[in-house]
């Protein structure tokens, strides 16, 4: 099942059922346990932005119901720093400057071993706000039932795998397609 976005009607994402997409997706699938049974996560083993990193083993959920990227309270005031984000009390939003969009620090999440990387243009959204400020796509996870909600940033750049026989989740990387 695709879905092709309405300006510019370039598929916009898929969902394969009972298979594999292995032109959208590479073959190398990392499989992960589920950090508890029944609820499609896993851990997270470590993370690191700019000069900031946590080496902390959190839960993690891969939401696509969520739009931006949950994290543990104290990563977020690291991730504020990173990024010299600031709060705009008007637009109720951490933002950036939107001019700062591709020099801002990727997030690298250590994940099964693994380094998985949400890009700042994936995380730094411009929503027309004012003044040329854009919107940090990050919240406390504070009052969460995982300690990361891995949301649209995330999915975007890894194709997901539900394993619901082995009850596992695996993790490969999107190719893009022309």
């Amino acid at each position: 099942m695709q879905r092709a976005d309405n300006a510019t009607k370039e598929s916009s994402g898929s969902i394969t059922y009972g298979g594999f997409d292995g032109e959208a997706c590479d073959k190398n699938i990392q499989y992960l346990p589920l950090a508890q049974p029944g609820v499609w996560g896993f851990f997270v083993e470590g993370w690191s932005m700019g000069s900031f990193k946590g080496t902390q083993n959190e839960t993690a959920i891969s939401a696509s119901s969520s739009g931006w990227t949950g994290v543990p309270t104290a990563t977020f005031s690291h991730i504020l720093k990173a990024t010299k984000a600031k709060f705009d009390w008007e637009l109720n939003a951490y933002t950036v400057s939107c001019s700062t969009i591709e020099r801002q620090p990727d997030l690298n999440l250590n994940i099964g071993g693994n380094t998985y990387t949400i890009k700042s243009l994936d995380y730094v959204l411009d929503l027309g706000l004012n003044n040329g400020q854009c919107a940090l796509a990050f919240f406390s996870s504070a009052k969460m039932n995982a300690d990361w909600i891995l949301g649209d940033a995330f999915i975007r750049g890894y194709c997901h795998v539900y394993d619901f026989g082995n009850s596992r989740v695996g993790l490969s990387k999107f190719v893009k397609r022309d």
